[in-house]
């Protein structure tokens, strides 16, 4: 099973959603404080088998706090998802994941994280450590390489906040008990407890002379000097449960926000009397709160933001209010976040951040102009509205929605996902003579009429729905799927990873489907509860990945790497991670959804799968054993102004004692720096990894180093930097500093040796596309060079001829296009082959044209790469169609890997065929590319079209020609950034 991240029973706060009552979400909190504090069952050690988690380069759950380093460079954000994480803070830009060591349940949540002063440090702890210790950690990482270099062990408690003191000798910790702890940065070590707490304390905040104020749940605000002795203690009258709190800048006053109230209080600093009460007019309906409070830097303006909804453009966002003179004047409501606003920080410029529950954090001006905003890639199936999830009899195909957004259908049979509603029946609450009421968000549900006991204590009944032979009634809850008979006794239960929002029976299949708060969609058989199967789906629509508990996967083209495995290096070091693409060769099963529902049985439908594909291995068991190594950047650190072309990179290299490192990749912005080093034997001394020094010659302006390693499994997932040297374009990072060469190469096949496969077009879109891209001459290009090779000339040994052309003349300046278009067909294995014209589809190893050869080609070239690739050509109705269903998965994916770097563009997606047709007089995808290239996608007005513009214009597009039948991808490497690639004329 997928360790998900979601708020669920342990976690500081339930499920905060529209219409949610504040009575409704202290009890649940009486539930997390008791569960918390239930026992200290203790394991001793973080477990050493892998752990599969969602991998997505946002967090996957709220986002509890946010911090800044003083110069504003880093931001750093924690997750109860497990991950800590660092982004450029004047641009959002997302830099690296901190993984501290986790484990089932609740073990390893972040509730909490800070950034010293200097920005060489960050601090995480939460629920860290306890159960194994039955005390928590804090988690001291290098900012830079994201290694951890320390652990502050003695904490009873889990922590719930940290703040760096303003000289940076101390670190504060607020705990779920006992208050607080102090500790030295001098040795990490615990110097002071704060004692005499009777709850939970939520906040700190430091002034400018190290003086500290806390608050608690037990109603108390406690003020404490720059040696941590207490000096004012007073019970607060604004609500129950103070939270938030910061200094005004010159430290004489101290703001106040509650958990519990609307109310935001001011006192003063030195006696913790009541100063004053800001205007809260509108937020007071008896829902709203607001929680968290900041100053601008001047003192003039207060901030306070939480839970304050107001519908604005079509969506609830919750608002910050800001008030003027000091917070005595009048206020102005701004849309933030689109649920419960956890924290808000000022930086130097005035601008502030936040961190949500949705999960989203973002930057705004002092005017609430927003400066960036970034959310969750997961989608929201937080709804009342219990009929968005649709399954068919069989089980094969589901139906979803979000609490907000378009309608998706997803078929295993097909695997494609397509933006459309699906006409299946919903779940239903009376069938045959069975009546459930009373269920949704209800502790105590009814069967005709009787109560039902079988909810935990404080557990939320979400959904319900009857099996239609009225054998089997689903519950889901808070954090438990139930399964009853007919007259209400449990048969089964199942803990789940999150809440489970809603669930639908197959009609016709022994198999419900639920929607989860981690935004997946998962599988589970009727007769048991066992998940069989989960889903993953991008909340733009464009990824998916579908996968088992044991981690076998299928996925759209830069889906697979959506999971992936984390495992452990014991509790002092920065955890492992690995995404599932590394294990392709083993756990990339294409067939699995259909072998599951067809048996209902996983480990039977792996067995089935593995013996089709000629794999023994069952995942998870011989993970350990394949691990690619891992590299960690040492120095120099991201954003570094360098003085010479020539830099040394500094390298952490891990991998499995008993498998070295024989060669070290390194890409200059996603491409090939000529100063591999082969030919080596690195075998690290210690689990802690061996340094490697590496010189590598960089261009002028800025730009990103990415060092990969590779053993005996293959490479490792590129570390990456990005510094300066010399002159940077002021005019945008799609700018080429010198015009390059273009270099094409296009292959058409429309007239096969082999009648059966013959087409009309392919040979007409590649010329088509040669004649296109040749007026760029002169205008991005300096010259645009190309090789046209169409159909009885387009040999197997002509396209290898063709690949080695463009790979030897293609410099690190230029930039290569490759364009193929005609047949493809896997073999029995699962491998892509292109057809030539003159191939033998009875002997295809020997006459067709593997995407291996291509993917090898692709690396070895010194510029920058994009692939157009139409190999799934169905011709029109009357030609026949070759035997078998093509994949294009795998292919996509090993070319625009890292190591490959490939930009591709794919035809279609799935099981679809690319469709051709008289009236476009080209393919639908070649038709697409043509308009959006002579200018449709220049969706700006700059007359400058990029690679996202381009993927933009084309998955529209070609859904439009089509009529949905035909649906495009584009998959990117992770190390190369959106670019120009015509001039519009």
């Amino acid at each position: 099973m997928l360790f998900s991240s979601t708020l669920v029973c342990a976690t500081r706060f339930p499920e905060l959603v529209k219409g949610v009552s504040m009575k409704r979400l202290l009890l649940v909190f009486m539930m997390i404080f008791s569960m918390v504090y239930a026992g200290t069952a203790v394991a001793g050690e973080p477990s050493s088998e892998p752990i599969l988690k969602l991998n997505t380069k946002m967090h996957t759950s709220s986002i509890w706090r946010i911090d800044m380093d003083t110069q504003g460079y880093y931001l750093v954000t924690a997750s109860d998802d497990k991950s800590v994480m660092v982004w450029n803070a004047k641009t959002g830009e997302y830099l690296k994941t901190l993984r501290p060591p986790i484990d089932k349940g609740n073990e390893g949540r972040v509730y909490s994280s800070a950034i010293s002063k200097d920005g060489r440090f960050v601090a995480a702890s939460g629920w860290t450590g306890w159960d194994w210790h039955a005390q928590c950690s804090v988690y001291i990482f290098n900012t830079s390489s994201g290694e951890m270099v320390a652990r502050v062990t003695g904490l009873d408690s889990v922590v719930y906040d940290l703040e760096f003191s303003p000289d940076g000798k101390f670190l504060a910790a607020t705990m779920g008990r006992n208050g607080a702890k102090i500790i030295s940065t001098a040795n990490w070590t615990v110097t002071a407890s704060l004692t005499g707490y009777s709850d939970q304390s939520h906040c700190a905040a430091f002034d400018k002379k190290g003086n500290l104020v806390t608050s608690s749940f037990d109603g108390h605000l406690r003020l404490y000097d720059s040696s941590f002795q207490l000096q004012k203690d007073v019970l607060v009258q604004g609500g129950k449960k103070p939270y938030g709190l910061a200094f005004s800048p010159d430290g004489k006053k101290i703001a106040l926000g509650y958990q519990d109230s609307p109310r935001v209080q001011v006192f003063d600093a030195s006696s913790l009397e009541l100063l004053y009460e800001p205007d809260i007019a509108g937020v007071d309906n008896g829902k709203n709160f607001l929680n968290t409070v900041c100053w601008s830097k001047d003192g003039k303006q207060l901030y306070a933001g939480g839970y304050y909804m107001i519908y604005v453009n079509g969506k609830w966002w919750s608002h910050m209010r800001r008030w003027e003179k000091e917070g005595k004047g009048k206020f102005k409501d701004f849309p933030l976040c689109l649920n419960t606003c956890w924290d808000i920080k000022t930086l130097t410029d005035d601008s502030f951040v936040f961190s949500g529950y949705y999960p989203d954090f973002g930057r705004f001006d002092r005017d609430g102009k927003q400066l960036y905003y970034k959310s969750s890639e997961v989608f929201s199936f937080a709804d009342n509205d219990k009929s968005k999830l649709k399954i068919s009899d069989d089980g094969f195909t589901i139906g979803f929605a979000p609490y907000s957004g378009a309608a998706y259908t997803f078929s295993l049979r097909e695997r494609q996902l397509l933006e459309k509603q699906a006409n299946f029946p919903a779940s239903v609450t009376s069938r045959g003579g069975i009546t459930i009421t009373d269920w949704l968000n209800s502790t105590a549900p009814r069967l005709n009429g009787t109560q039902l006991s079988f909810l935990e204590k404080y557990e939320r009944c979400i959904s319900a729905d009857i099996s239609s032979d009225g054998g089997t009634i689903v519950f889901s809850a808070d954090y438990s799927i139930y399964g009853l008979d007919a007259n209400g006794t449990q048969k089964w239960k199942i803990t789940a990873p999150g809440t489970v929002w809603s669930v639908n029976i197959a009609d016709g299949r022994e198999v419900f489907a639920a929607t989860y708060s981690d935004g997946t969609v998962r599988w589970h058989r009727l007769s048991d509860g066992r998940e069989l199967l989960a889903l993953f789906v991008t909340n733009d629509g464009k990824r998916w990945v579908l996968w088992t508990p044991s981690g076998h996967y299928d996925s759209s083209p830069g889906g697979q790497d959506l999971i992936g495995w984390h495992v452990n290096e014991g509790t002092d070091r920065t955890a492992s991670f690995y995404p599932a693409g590394r294990f392709a060769s083993t756990t990339y099963r294409p067939d699995i959804g259909t072998y599951i529902l067809d048996l209902l049985d996983v480990d039977l439908a792996l067995q089935k799968s593995g013996e089709s594909r000629g794999i023994t291995d069952t995942g998870r068991k011989n993970i350990l054993q394949s691990l690619p190594p891992t590299v960690t950047i040492l120095s120099p650190e991201n954003g570094a102004t360098m003085t010479s072309a020539l830099v040394q990179i500094q390298v952490l290299i891990k991998t499995p004692e008993n498998d070295p490192v024989t060669e070290i990749r390194t890409l200059v912005n996603g491409r090939p720096s000529g100063e591999d080093v082969r030919g080596i034997m690195i075998r690290p001394r210690s689990k802690a990894g061996e340094p490697h020094t590496l010189k590598i010659t960089i261009p002028e302006g800025e730009c990103e180093i990415s060092i990969l390693a590779k053993n005996s499994m293959g490479y490792s997932e590129p570390a990456t930097v990005r510094i300066i040297y010399g002159r940077v374009t002021t005019s945008g990072d799609d700018e080429f500093l010198i015009k390059p060469k273009l270099y094409i190469l296009a292959i058409g096949v429309s007239n096969y040796n082999d009648e059966n496969l013959r087409l009309r077009y392919p040979s007409k879109d590649a010329k088509d596309f040669t004649e296109l891209m040749a007026k760029q001459k002169g205008a991005l290009y300096r010259d645009v060079v190309t090789n046209l090779i169409t159909d009885e000339k387009a040999t197997r040994d002509s396209i290898l001829e063709g690949l080695e052309w463009i790979q030897t003349e293609t410099t690190s300046k230029d930039v290569a296009m490759i364009f193929i278009a005609g047949h493809g067909m896997n073999d029995n294995n699962g491998h892509l082959y292109f057809l030539p014209a003159d191939v033998i589809v009875e002997k295809l190893k020997r006459t067709g044209l593997p995407t291996e050869e291509i993917s090898r080609t692709v690396a070895a070239i010194a510029g920058k790469v994009i692939y157009f690739m139409d190999t799934c050509h169905s011709g029109n109705m009357t030609v026949a169609r070759r035997g078998g269903d093509i994949d294009l998965t795998q292919a996509l994916n090993e070319l625009s890997s890292a190591e490959n770097g490939a930009i591709v563009f794919c035809s279609s997606s799935g099981k679809q065929y690319s469709l051709e047709s008289e009236k476009w007089g080209n393919g639908a995808f070649t038709k697409a590319l043509l308009e959006g290239l002579s200018g449709k996608a220049d969706y700006v007005g700059k007359n400058k079209i990029t690679i996202n513009q381009l993927d933009l214009y084309l998955s529209e597009r070609v859904k439009e020609l089509t009529n949905g039948k035909q649906t495009p991808v584009t998959a990117k490497p992770e190390t190369v950034r959106d670019f120009t690639i015509v001039i519009k004329k």
